[in-house]
């Protein structure tokens, strides 16, 4: 078993291996891009047209804006360390969640990457700049989540300016943030997320560079053993450990490879 203590997780596809450890840097993703409806479809802004008389150009330039929102929010989603009295179940880890490895990592094809919180806070801080708004949080899982409603409106219409600016102060005047991107319902408390989400102005990709932040590299049951010198060569480069989850019916084992 690897101490998690001051560790998170991030569980993902094979064919990251190379975008992220060759390279030792993440990409914070676009909210859009996220897996879960509620988090991608941006559905909390509404456009509502103002006055008698609305012209389509209006209507298109505030659905603009709307999707400016989804591509100016990055993300990024780790695992944190659950407080239990069954430590010695790898299922149980912040490496070894089958539910994780089924949504994220590629039915465990992929990889998890575990991070020393400390330094990936260090090194997204470090990318931040005084024009972007950043939370850093966990996840809250509230079973009263489908009731809660909330949103913001973007209007358009005579008189009216549309700017991204005005978008800006609508999204970051209160909690609607943290309160669309920092809960979840229930069923899937057993992610037990801890989250970076930044608004940014930035219109190119935002790349974080982790070598600092890494500490060991775990490798997925099903991830092909002909590229196991691959992923040990990036660790070795990196300075890092490299695991593989074995499974021998019924329960699963950590291999350390290097």
């Amino acid at each position: 078993m690897i101490e998690e203590e001051g560790l998170l997780s991030h569980y993902t596809k094979i064919e990251n291996l190379e975008k992220i450890l060759k390279n030792a840097r993440i990409l914070l993703g676009q909210v859009k891009n996220m897996d879960d409806p509620r988090e991608s479809s941006l559905g909390w802004i509404d456009t509502v047209g103002i006055g008698q008389e609305i012209d389509l150009q209006a209507w298109e330039r505030a659905r603009k804006l709307k999707q400016v929102v989804g591509e100016k929010l990055r993300v990024f989603c780790t695992t944190k360390p659950q407080k239990d009295n069954h430590k010695s179940v790898i299922e149980n880890s912040i490496y070894g969640k089958p539910r994780m490895w089924a949504q994220y990592g590629q039915n465990f094809k992929g990889f998890c990457i575990l991070f020393k919180k400390e330094k990936l806070k260090e090194a997204i801080e470090s990318k931040i700049s005084d024009d972007d708004y950043l939370i850093q949080d966990s996840v809250y899982y509230p079973s009263w989540l489908h009731l809660v409603q909330g949103g913001t409106t973007i209007e358009y219409g005579e008189n009216i300016s549309l700017s991204e600016k005005k978008v800006t102060e609508l999204i970051t005047s209160n909690e609607i943030l943290h309160s669309i991107y920092f809960k979840k319902g229930y069923d899937w408390r057993e992610e037990n997320e801890y989250r970076w989400l930044i608004y940014s102005k930035k219109v190119k990709p935002i790349y974080i560079d982790v070598e600092k932040a890494i500490h060991s590299i775990v490798l997925g049951y099903k991830f092909p053993e002909s590229r196991y010198d691959e992923a040990k060569n990036y660790c070795l480069k990196l300075g890092c450990k490299c695991y593989a989850l074995n499974y021998t019916h019924p329960k699963y084992e950590l291999i350390e490879l290097i």
